[in-house]
């Protein structure tokens, strides 16, 4: 309900003062309206008469509240509801239970005032009730009706029954299937009786209800209920007349089943005695009258069978058995053994028919041997079962049976498949007897009359002979087929008519076993047969081999000369080699084509007799390697050879950093042509977007000084950059000007409070929530701002009054030459134009005074046309300081005649080496070996927003020179450049995490997290120690790893694992490390839970993962072992036969979880450092995502080299921080479900008690000739415990009197051993 209050100033608005109705002259009298609005009584009256209005609001609602027990009379379906009643089934109390509650609503409606006074309203509620007595009425006549409709189908459905069961049961059965079912319905009539006179009383109910709210009733329906009675006992009296009639004709049926029934056992009994007598028990009778005999008798048998289940079925309808015949079951038993007799007799008799007059060759030995066999085992076992019946047909078929298979070996010789002709002839020659073994008289009836069981053992010599040479036949024929059918793998090589070979490995593996295979056949007396295809076949392999090899070394050889044969300049500078290559060429292409269209490696190389291709082929290769040393002449003069991409016309609208960022071309670029053209206009469409863009953003920069963070998000970064520094130089060469004139440092303080102005905007805008590529922008652009400032400092305190100074002269400065309409690089003499090379916003370098001083060093060596050569130890800066000139010049290096070729180099590794002394004197040395690390922390902490940054640098810088002095030196200690950047990139993460925390303790947290993992347990607590006095009074924030260390204590749990305080610690400090590196390094001897930490901080993360704790994930493990594979296993190689690649494991691995890309860099410490990329020997390039890093499992660095150690994260695990007791107390957990808890509290009591101080003594008083960890010992005792704590050893448990002796006197035994 929505009351608008009345508003007194707006109801008098329209109301005129006296002097506007008589048109009096303009006065300064106020309206009604305002001096309404402005009088104190009036805005007084104004608050009352609100108030009043809200009060009646909620006064009226709560009258509202007196007719909501009516609301369900118009809000439910009328229709629906009667619906669901009916399936209810109520009965006449209920509906009149419902119809009465209807009218006592409507009366209570109708004692309702009609007109009610709510506060200061009247409200009129007349047509409100009529409306609700309305709905109260069709609730009752739609329950009146319903009452109705049931009536009525009760009755008719009751007269419907009797009816119809009437005619039913009193229909005379003429069969049994007629009695059966008369009986079953008249049980089931006389069940339903009671049940029908039930609902007697209720429909006259339901009529006396309908007549109590006047429901009008047809005179059909009133009469059928008074007469219910009446019809129900004519129903009852036939009910009784159909049960004489079932009784009388229940007695006839039973009366004639009986009379069959002894007669049906009467011919059962006759049928036994019958077979008894007449029985085909003997060898007289043949096999065919003999089955005949009995399936005559098992027809008879069925018959009878058949028909006493008929009178068994019958005379269950009378609640008669009729059980079994003993005879019928006898006989059953006695014709079902025969018959398998016979059966028997019958399947040998037919087998011998069919051997003994068939051809020799259509018969199976093993076919007939297997069928005397099975025969023989069957008879063999019925002889044993019915030796007391004397069926003589059993011992005679079985005498039979066994005298055929006594002789089937000599059948088996004989008709062996490896019998050739020539052995058949010796087999004549053996038994003296000509005979053809192939006519259709040569049977079991010819060889048994030639006695040929006689010569059995010369027969079977002669068989055995043939078997071995059938398999040096067979092994023939499977080389014929498979160099039938043996392919090269040829593929077509760039649509020019010429094919590749891409894989001969299958064939060169199948060359390989087919030699060997047929240099075994010479060795063996069986080859002479085949001693002409055997050395024909040995020579063709051969010849294969040999001719696929020299092929491979052709195609090598021509797959590099081909790409540089057909560049042109190669073609004008040597044409004779040229025409010779193309020749060669030609030569090539029949070769391949030959071979491909030949479909295997056998017509490829013969087709032509041997040794033509060979000898082709070798003149080839002798023709190449002529050429190539030609070509090395050649090359000498011009090495670099432009490779035609053969692209398909596409169009370059832009271009993309690997930030994200976007540059848009001015206009499209079409990559169409040879790859040296487009790339050119590339280049020219990079510099003029770059060149257009720079005078707009400096401009607009002049405009926006105040607001350079404005400026800087909405433009290239790049650009932002530069016009920056050109700012800073104008401002600069200003200030001195300026100082020089008025001989005073002054405008150099004004410029340095300007300075600060800008860097506090950019370092509030560092501090916002900004999206990853705002970040590098901003982040570049304080760090060139905090250099320029600490440049400004320098001026300051020099003195500098002159832009001729050499405090200034030194510095890279950028101008804009106004004449050339260009960005001028000047430093020192020196002075280059931008180049308006695009970088994108991979960050700039913290420039400190050693980089400053590299800077000149290496644009003097450019100035010049030489190179630079920057050395130091690993971390000093040397490629990120090569690499930020690039940046900042705007260009990378071109291989121009202005080109400048830069080395960095840090001697003195292992696998490192010094440049020749000539190569050397080429570039200016630089040496860099101390960075400036206090001015580096001091930048990066502001660029993360950090305020009081010069003191938290000192304090970083100060923590990290104690810990060099003071910790013990171990390998994997590195406290350089690269892990201090590392922990301030972690403390700018954290204060943007913990904004509400001061900045010393971020920093504090931060130099723990980063730091302790890596310590020892000894130097831990000295470094503890440098932390307090570094930052003293500064409490250490707590940091919530509840979900963390719960969801690892539950991992360990299940696993068996002990969640010791130091366990959960490491899982925590690798946690920690992983978030800040992303390759890391979990350190320490064998038996230190290495695998168990990182394990452990799997599952963790894949439990939180499925609570949905937010930043973790559930975690995927590639293991490998680098130190079981060669290099080739590792990253992978090529197949130099074929330039085949085949990824390594990690290769292989990197793929699956990578992205990869084609751009060469140098090694896998890239992968390591900030670039995240592996590179291959094949040029591709795998970028390692976000979601994947690098876990190293070693036992220590000795052999890593600084510049390894700089790049990883460290987990040290010290064994003095988990000794035996973890891996002893999990070892008993398990124990003890099979051996019990005595065993598990005796062994953790001698443990306890015996094993340090025999570990101390073995480590103080014992030499080893191999060191053995400590761990490893418990571990093996602990497995020979498991071998002999068992009842066979005497170790009883149970048995408490003697176990602990038992026990004590075992361990001791074990240790010893």
């Amino acid at each position: 309900m929505n009351v608008k209050c009345i508003n007194l100033v707006e109801a008098l608005t329209a109301l005129p003062r006296l002097n506007d109705k008589f048109h009096v002259a303009a006065t300064d009298f106020k309206s009604y309206s305002q001096i309404i609005a402005e009088d104190a009584n009036c805005q007084r009256l104004q608050i009352f008469l609100n108030q009043e209005v809200r009060v009646n609001v909620e006064k009226i609602k709560g009258y509202m509240g007196n007719w909501e027990p009516f609301r369900d009379l118009w809000e439910v379906d009328k229709d629906k509801f009667i619906d669901r009643y009916e399936r209810e089934n109520p009965s006449a109390y209920l509906f009149d239970s419902n119809i009465s509650r209807y009218t006592e609503m409507a009366n209570n409606v109708q004692i309702q005032e009609t007109i009610s006074a709510v506060h200061f309203l009247q409200i009129n509620c007349a047509d409100l009730k009529t409306a609700i007595i309305g709905h109260c009425v069709q609730w009752q006549e739609k329950l009146c009706g319903l009452l109705y409709k049931l009536t009525e189908e009760n009755i008719r459905e009751l007269y419907d029954y009797m009816k119809m069961n009437s005619e039913d049961i009193m229909r005379e059965p003429k069969d049994l299937d007629e009695m059966q079912y008369a009986l079953v319905l008249f049980d089931h009539l006389k069940e339903d009786v009671p049940m029908r006179e039930e609902q007697f009383p209720s429909i006259k109910d339901q009529l006396l209800t309908l007549d109590k709210y006047s429901v009008p009733v047809p005179d059909t329906i009133r009469n059928m209920e008074k007469n219910i009675n009446k019809e129900w006992a004519n129903y009852l009296e036939v009910l009784e007349n159909a049960e004489k009639m079932l009784n009388y004709s229940k007695e006839q049926f039973k009366s004639s089943l009986l009379e069959q029934a002894e007669a049906s056992r009467q011919e059962g009994k006759a049928l036994l005695e019958e077979f008894l007598v007449k029985g085909p028990f003997t060898s007289d009778w043949s096999a065919k009258d003999g089955l005949d005999y009995l399936k005559s008798m098992r027809f008879k048998l069925e018959r009878i069978k058949m028909r006493d289940e008929q009178i068994r079925n019958d005379l269950g309808i009378f609640g008669l058995s009729y059980p079994e015949s003993l005879e019928m079951a006898r006989l059953e038993a006695e014709l079902s053994t025969l018959e398998l007799v016979w059966q028997l007799a019958d399947e040998w008799d037919k087998a011998w028919e069919k051997y003994k007059s068939g051809e020799f060759w259509s018969i199976e030995t093993a076919e007939m041997e297997e069928t005397a066999q099975t025969l023989f085992r069957k008879l063999t076992r019925l002889s044993r079962e019915l030796k007391d019946k004397g069926w003589t047909i059993v011992d005679d078929t079985r005498q039979r049976v066994d005298a055929f298979r006594r002789t089937l070996p000599l059948l088996s010789d004989l008709k062996n498949p490896a019998m050739r002709p020539r052995h058949w002839d010796k087999v004549r020659l053996t038994v003296g007897v000509d005979f053809d073994e192939n006519s259709k008289e040569f049977n079991l009836e010819a060889i048994y009359a030639m006695e040929l069981h006689k010569f059995a053992d010369e027969i079977n010599e002669i068989s055995n002979a043939a078997t071995m040479e059938l398999q040096i036949e067979k092994g023939l024929k499977a080389i014929m087929d498979t160099w039938a059918i043996m392919k090269i793998e040829i593929i077509p090589y760039k649509e020019k008519g010429i094919y590749r070979i891409k894989s001969v490995e299958d064939c060169f593996q199948a060359l390989e076993d087919n030699i060997m295979q047929l240099s075994t056949m010479k060795s063996t007396r069986f080859v002479e047969p085949f001693a002409k295809e055997v050395d024909y076949w040995e020579r063709a392999l051969s010849y294969i081999m040999e001719s696929l090899e020299v092929a491979l070394m052709v195609q090598r050889q021509w797959l590099y000369l081909e790409n540089i044969f057909y560049g042109e300049d190669i073609r004008k500078q040597l044409p004779r080699e040229s025409e010779d290559f193309d020749h060669l060429t030609e030569d090539w292409r029949e070769i391949t084509t030959r071979m491909y269209f030949s479909k295997s490696a056998l017509r490829a190389t013969h087709y032509k007799p041997p040794p033509f291709v060979l000898n082709k082929l070798n003149k080839m290769n002798d023709k190449l390697d002529l050429l190539q040393r030609a070509l090395e002449i050649y090359l000498e003069t011009k090495r670099h050879i432009q490779k035609n991409l053969g692209l398909n016309k596409l169009e370059a609208i832009g271009m993309f950093a690997d930030d994200g960022e976007y540059v848009e071309f001015v206009k499209p670029v079409m990559l169409d042509g040879p790859a040296e053209s487009w790339l050119l206009l590339l280049e020219a469409a990079m510099q003029l977007i770059l060149r257009t863009a720079f005078k707009p953003c400096r401009n607009e920069l002049k405009k926006m000084l105040n607001k350079r963070d404005k400026w800087l998000l909405t433009n290239c970064g790049q650009l932002c950059n530069a016009c920056s520094l050109i700012q800073w130089t104008t401002d600069c060469t200003r200030a001195l000007v300026h100082a020089k004139i008025m001989e005073s440092k002054k405008p150099l303080k004004r410029l340095r409070k300007k300075q600060n102005q800008v860097l506090g905007k950019l370092s509030e805008l560092s501090r916002r929530d900004l999206t990853k590529l705002q970040r590098l922008k901003a982040n570049a652009l304080i760090t060139i701002e905090i250099h320029s400032r600490d440049v400004i400092d320098r001026l300051y305190k020099a003195n500098c009054r002159d832009i001729n100074a050499f405090e200034w002269f030194s510095q890279l400065r950028f101008y804009w030459d106004r004449d050339l309409d260009e960005c001028v690089i000047k430093q020192t003499n020196t002075s280059f134009n931008y180049g308006y090379e695009y970088n994108g916003n991979s960050g700039r370098l913290v420039i400190t005074p050693l980089t400053d001083r590299c800077y000149i060093t290496l644009t003097t060596a450019l100035h010049l046309f030489r190179g630079g050569s920057p050395k130091g130890p690993a971390g000093t800066g040397k490629t990120e300081t090569v690499k930020d000139l690039g940046k900042a010049m705007g260009y990378e290096i071109n291989l121009r005649w202005t080109c400048g070729i830069f080395i960095t180099m840090n001697p003195g590794y292992a696998g490192r080496t010094e440049l020749p002394d000539n190569l050397k004197s080429m570039f200016r040395p630089i040496s860099m070996m101390v960075p400036d690390s206090g001015i580096i922390a001091e930048n990066v902490l502001f660029s993360d927003g950090f305020q009081n940054t010069r003191v938290l640098a000192k304090k970083v810088f100060t923590l990290y020179q104690l810990a060099i002095q003071q910790l013990s030196k171990q390998d994997h200690y590195d406290f350089g450049l690269r892990s201090m950047v590392a922990l301030l990139r972690y403390a700018g993460r954290k204060r943007r995490l913990m904004s509400h925390l001061p900045e010393e303790q971020v920093v504090y947290l931060a130099m723990r997290d980063m730091n302790i993992a890596r310590f020892t347990s000894d130097d831990l607590p000295l470094f503890n120690g440098i932390m307090s006095d570094i930052f003293p009074g500064v409490t250490l924030p707590v940091v919530d790893y509840l979900d963390m260390n719960l969801a690892v204590t539950e991992f360990m749990a299940e696993n068996n694992l002990q969640p010791i305080t130091m366990a959960l610690t490491k899982v925590i400090q690798l946690y920690e490390t992983k978030s800040s590196r992303h390759s890391v390094m979990i350190l320490g001897r064998t038996g230190t839970a290495k695998s168990v930490t990182w394990r452990s901080l799997q599952g963790a993360s894949g439990k939180l993962k499925s609570l949905n704790k937010p930043g973790f994930n559930n975690v995927q493990v590639f293991p490998l072992n680098p130190k079981s594979l060669n290099l080739g296993e590792l990253y992978g190689e090529y197949n130099l036969s074929t330039n085949e690649w085949l990824d390594g494991v990690i290769s292989a691995i990197m793929r699956q979880t990578c992205s990869v890309d084609a751009v060469w860099i140098e090694n896998m410490n890239s992968v390591m450092d900030d670039n995240k990329v592996l590179t291959l020997i094949n040029s591709d390039r795998i970028t390692m995502p976000e979601q994947v890093s690098l876990l190293f499992e070693v036992g220590d660095l000795a052999v890593a080299s600084p510049a390894t150690v700089s790049r990883c994260g460290m987990v040290y695990n010290d064994y003095k921080d988990w000794g035996w007791i973890p891996y002893v107390t999990s070892w008993l957990k398990k124990k003890q479900i099979s051996s019990g808890v005595v065993f598990k509290n005796k062994m953790l009591e001698l443990f306890t008690t015996y094993l340090t101080p025999l570990l101390d003594f073995k480590r103080l008083n014992c030499m080893e000739n191999v060191v053995c960890a400590e761990l490893n010992l418990v571990m093996s005792l602990c497995k020979l415990l498991d071998i002999f704590t068992k009842r066979e050893y005497g170790v009883i448990p149970s048995d408490e009197e003697h176990f602990d002796d038992q026990a004590k006197k075992l361990v001791f035994v074990l240790v010893i051993f």
